[in-house]
């Protein structure tokens, strides 16, 4: 081989294409990058402008390459990435490799030899293009570098920016901004949160303390490596081409391999950079017809005057000339990823609105839209009096504080008064949002049922504009580019399988038009599978948000709904509208409103924790025309009273249900030794009644029940990326681990109950939490009690485990196997005694006439503990709707025929649960059901589905809650005040239902799926 000859190296990943350039004797002489939007081929020729393409006669390429790119070998990713370590680094212990998609950490013996990889699942969070994504959002031109650059600058508390998923990151982004954090607060939160993620996954095991070579592009952000030597403790090591390892290794492996077999690798001439191509060939892939709307009347967009006025889009509605007075109303909808305002006369005609990007800023963005306003009157001469003004959408609460406002609507709400002033005839509302979709049901202009999304974001705006982005198409271009194309089918369930279609559909050979035509099928699906319900759309439907003015989108609906959409001219501002309509209803005397002048105020916002009481609310305060506004409390008080407001007899489910406790009586304490009992997963339920047999033993018991921040707690300890519960029972365990000298912690597999004569399983994770719990280096297995209590066994065997296992951790054990039967015997009896006096406090509390009440379905250890509950119960009775477990409902005297079929079949003890409490509320007046379930909980996503149409069958509202690590209300209280205004609606024009046919619930079994 001539020694002229170059050999180069090509990466090319979800969103840059790296190369390097090398000679045979592994000297590198070149290396280039850039961001591909999709357009690879192109991309990867303006490199190639930068090179002597004459002297390149090999190609090694990764094996993500598409295959229109001429090589001659791929080769693994992670084998470039090894190889390349090897070539730049003489003393390492591992690789951690952080790239657009995906991440990785290699382990190395002390010879450098490869001991094995763990990689990131399937999510996104924690990658580069997670920062990227956070980058557009926040409004940073510079991307993911300037997102570095402003980290590093932040000295102040950080918010809590979500380990756990790309789109859960997004919310609690958009809770920082509603809190007041400044920007570089959130940008540094989300790089500690970005290397927290990592380090949760692939940090659980002690590595050897040897340095660790850090590449891929998140290795230039240096926020994120000081993050990660912080919380690992390890030292992490960049150099100048750590970005390019991919390409350099490609070229670097085939060197190898010429060195052993010349002849393998055929010298290729390269006179052109067309030579580097091969024509794509498109697998025949199914597809969507073109995108064009048939059925549906699209509105005109166009007003007397449009403008943009320092990033505030504004739309004059009404000729202002002659004008000199209005008198109106202003409504205001300050949501996740812009903020809206609209003004309408006193007749409800609107005259102007405001559309602006709340990037990460909320104040700012109103004060820009104030600004817009203000400078409308001006031009114009018109002489402004507000009669009333109010605030919706996520960042309603804050912003209505700072504005004055007179109402602060849910958003459903919101969004229903204008649909019905839009379209009397409405019965059904699409709502499309930045960061949530809303699918609403109406009857005679009430809202009867209302469902928003759970916490993905896959079929919301926001994906929409992080594709048109990385697609490097401006959002104006959207519906043009894409009415009239076909296109592949793309993932429908989640955010990254999608954007891994894309870059499939990439190397495919697929134009970007075809690609973004696929992404509104894969929105409209999305949205179709999780938060509609397609049986139930009616024949009016109204298409609302800001995604209503991608006329393709729109087209996709009705392609696949084979019904018209309707779309106003104001979609983009109806919540805004609205609250608008709503203070003209209300015919407010005396306005609160401050004034348009805001904008010229410098309002700074900050944060506080209040002490006062062991909800240590998180405040949000502002100071204004020297005034200072908070926003926070629980309990109702306000910033300038320093104490706590109690609510005198104010309900509280788990109060009463902690008074309804029979009394434990106190024995003599016998032994020298504490058990403690872990107040967490399935033995949350039992704990009293352990409490209680211990006690009856005359052994001193230690419970887990003071500790604020289980899942905090867990994580530094857990080994897996388990679901929230059982990250918790790790807290419980590491809390008292050093406070007793035996944890309790018993098997639970299954149970038969008498009256269902059927086993009752609990979840995976609980059956062999036991085993994991024991497994952990920081817990003595010697210190576990682990008998099987819940089996298919008697309770002889059960007392006889008991004893057994009791038996074996004190030398001077004085119980006989009689008293350890006796005791248990008392617990059991402690705990009929307890149910029932639970289910005496439904009756006894219930609220009576037309008022509603709400029952909370769900795992007793999420939904009764304040650790784990996100206040859910709190944020009902704030409102005055008294909240119930499902225990409290009267299980034995009900009727399940109907639902028998689907019964058997469930094997989950808590689903069971869960649907029969559906069943008896479906049945029900005045009552209405929450359900509440834990992110990544597999019985719960088979449950939720079945207790859907439980609750449609009827044609009763309900709510579901998915949660996860949030430690804050704050993104769940729209959800709670549009169910309860739903639920109000629904009990109100109560239409007394015939008995249902529930046979269509009843699950089949296919040989064929």
């Amino acid at each position: 081989m001539a020694l002229s000859s170059n050999i180069l190296g090509i990466d090319v990943g979800s969103v840059s294409i790296h190369m390097a350039v090398l000679t045979y004797d592994r000297n590198i002489v070149h290396t280039d990058t850039c961001y591909h939007h999709g357009e690879i081929k192109q991309c990867l020729s303006k490199l190639l402008e930068n090179i002597d393409i004459k002297n390149i006669h090999y190609v090694a390429v990764t094996d993500a390459t598409p295959s229109i790119i001429q090589r001659n070998k791929s080769y693994d990713e992670q084998l470039t990435i090894n190889r390349a370590a090897k070539h730049y680094h003489e003393i390492f212990g591992a690789i951690l490799h952080i790239g657009g998609e995906k991440f990785s950490l290699s382990r190395f013996d002390e010879d450098r030899n490869y001991i094995g990889t763990r990689h990131n699942t399937s999510c996104a969070a924690g990658t580069g293009s997670f920062l990227d994504q956070q980058a557009r959002r926040l409004n940073l031109l510079g991307g993911s570098q300037e997102l570095s650059q402003k980290a590093l600058l932040n000295s102040k508390k950080i918010p809590n920016i979500a380990t756990r998923c790309a789109v859960f990151a997004k919310t609690d982004l958009i809770h920082a901004q509603q809190e007041g954090y400044s920007i570089e607060q959130i940008c540094d939160g989300l790089c500690y949160g970005l290397a927290k993620n990592i380090s949760n996954t692939l940090f659980k095991y002690k590595h050897a303390r040897k340095k660790i070579v850090f590449c891929g592009g998140v290795s230039q952000n240096i926020s994120v490596k000081n993050h990660l030597e912080k919380i690992t403790g390890y030292d992490f090591v960049i150099d100048s081409k750590s970005i390019f390892y991919g390409a350099t290794g490609a070229a670097l492996c085939l060197i190898d391999d010429m060195a052993v077999n010349k002849s393998k690798n055929t010298k290729m001439d390269y006179l052109s950079i067309k030579d580097f191509f091969i024509p794509a060939q498109k697998e025949i892939l199914l597809s969507y017809p073109g995108l064009e709307i048939k059925l549906s009347k699209y509105p005109d967009f166009n007003c007397f005057s449009s403008y943009v006025l320092e990033d505030v889009e504004a739309d004059i509605y009404q000729n202002p000339s002659g004008i000199s007075t209005i008198q109106g109303y202003l409504g205001l909808d300050v949501g996740s990823t812009s903020t809206k305002s609209i003004l309408i006369n006193q007749d409800g005609i609107p005259i102007a609105g405001f559309y602006t990007k709340t990037a990460s800023r909320p104040v700012i963005a109103i004060q820009k839209i104030f600004k817009a306003h203000d400078q409308f009157f001006k031009t114009y001469g018109i002489k402004i009096k507000i009669n009333g003004c109010g605030t919706t959408g996520s960042g309603r609460r804050i912003s209505g504080k700072i504005i004055g406002s007179d109402i602060e609507p849910d958003e459903i709400t919101a969004h229903a008064t204008a649909a019905v002033n839009l379209n009397r005839d409405v019965d059904t509302i699409f709502e499309i949002g930045g960061q949530d979709a809303k699918f609403t049901l109406l009857r005679d202009g009430m809202v009867t049922s209302s469902v928003m999304n759970t916490v993905c974001a896959a079929g919301t705006g926001s994906f929409i504009e992080e594709q048109a982005l990385k697609l490097d198409c401006p959002l104006p271009e959207y519906s043009d580019r894409t009415e009239g194309v076909s296109s592949p089918v793309a993932s429908d369930r989640c955010t990254v399988f999608m954007e891994r279609d894309i870059n499939y559909y990439f190397a495919q050979g697929f134009g970007k038009n075809e690609i973004l035509a696929s992404v509104l099928h894969s929105v409209r699906d999305n949205y179709l599978t999780k938060v509609a319900s397609i049986g139930k759309i009616g024949n009016c439907i109204l298409f609302q948000g800001a995604t209503a003015k991608n006329k393709a989108l729109v087209a996709a609906f009705e392609q696949k709904l084979n019904k018209p959409i309707h779309v106003s001219k104001y979609c983009h501002l109806t919540g805004a509208l609205g609250v608008a309509l709503l203070l003209k209803e209300k015919q407010i005397k005396t306005s609160n409103f401050r004034g348009f002048d805001l904008w010229k105020h410098h309002i700074p916002i900050r944060q506080e924790i209040c002490e006062l009481c062991t909800n240590h609310c998180k405040l949000t305060i502002a100071d204004i025309e020297e005034k200072t506004i908070a926003y926070g409390f629980l309990c109702g008080r306000d910033y300038q009273t320093n104490k706590v407001i109690a609510k005198g007899n104010a309900y509280n489910l788990l109060k009463i249900r902690k008074q309804a406790l029979p009394k434990i009586e106190k024995k003599i304490i016998k032994h020298n030794f504490t058990i403690g009992i872990p107040k967490a997963l399935h033995i949350f339920e039992d704990s009293d009644l352990w409490v209680h047999f211990f006690s009856r033993l005359g052994i001193k018991t230690i419970t887990s029940s003071k500790l604020k921040d289980p899942v905090k707690l867990g994580k530094t300890i857990a080994n897996a990326e388990f679901c929230a519960p059982l990250v918790s029972l790790h807290g419980h365990i590491k809390y008292l681990i050093d406070k007793v000298d035996f944890l309790f912690l018993p098997f639970y597999f299954e149970e038969k109950p008498k009256a269902e004569n059927r086993r009752r399983q609990h979840c995976y994770y609980t059956q062999f939490a036991p085993s994991v719990i024991s497994c952990l280096p920081e817990v003595d297995e010697k210190k576990i009690i682990s008998p099987i209590i819940k089996y298919l066994y008697t309770n002889f065997h059960t007392k006889l485990e008991l004893y057994k296992s009791l038996k074996k951790i004190s030398s001077d054990f004085l119980f006989s196997f009689f008293d350890i039967s006796a005791a248990f015997d008392s617990a059991l009896e402690f705990k009929k005694n307890t149910q029932l006096n639970w289910k005496a406090l439904y009756p006894k509390y219930k609220s009576n006439g037309s008022n509603i009440n709400v029952v909370l379905l769900g795992r007793p250890y999420t939904v009764l503990t304040q650790t784990m509950n996100s206040n859910i119960p709190q944020l009902f009775e704030n409102i005055g709707v008294k909240t119930f477990f499902q225990d409290m409902l009267d299980f034995e005297t009900r009727d399940f025929s109907q639902i028998e079929p689907l019964l058997k079949e469930i094997h989950w003890k808590y689903a069971a649960q869960i649907l029969k409490a559906a069943y008896i509320i479906a049945k029900s007046e005045h009552i209405y059901p929450v359900y509440i379930s834990s992110f990544k909980c597999a019985p719960d996503s088979f449950a939720v589905d079945y207790f859907k149409q439980i609750m449609e069958s009827f044609h009763k509202p309900y709510l579901v809650l998915e949660l996860d690590e949030h430690d804050s209300s704050v993104g769940y209280e729209t959800r709670v005040e549009a169910a309860v205004q739903s639920f109000k609606n629904h009990n109100t024009s109560i239409q007394k239902e015939k008995t249902k046919d529930l046979s269509h619930l009843h699950p089949k079994f296919l040989k064929k799926i």
